[in-house]
């Protein structure tokens, strides 16, 4: 599987995400290897990060997931998306110093406003 089919992934998902919580999805930010170059087709699983307004959302962001984007795009994506409000993706960060690293270096903005954390 090429980086187009990657990102088609990413587009499914976040467009389903979009239409499924309306305001209640803040941003989501894509990290891991497919945003700091290293990615490899076929092996690599693409890293997202969902920030809500609503902490309850996560099932419905499963459920959005699982019916809709997951059987054409499960084997691309590898992993669901992690789903957080800013501030309990804020104390992750703090818990992970190896994530924050990574995050604050290659993370990247795909949908919404950049959250300072």
């Amino acid at each position: 599987m090429s980086r187009s089919v990657a990102y088609s992934a990413i587009e499914a998902a976040i467009g389903r995400l979009r239409s499924a919580l309306r305001d209640d999805l803040l941003s989501v930010y894509l990290y891991g290897s497919l945003s700091d170059g290293t990615y490899q087709a076929d092996q690599s699983d693409i890293n997202l990060v969902a920030l809500v307004d609503n902490p309850l959302v996560i099932h419905q962001v499963r459920e959005v997931l699982r019916t809709s984007v997951w059987p054409k795009y499960g084997q691309t994506l590898k992993q669901t998306p992690l789903v957080a409000t800013p501030a309990a993706f804020e104390r992750h960060l703090r818990l992970n110093p190896l994530l924050h690293d990574h995050f604050s270096r290659s993370g990247q903005l795909l949908f919404g406003n950049p959250v300072t954390l």
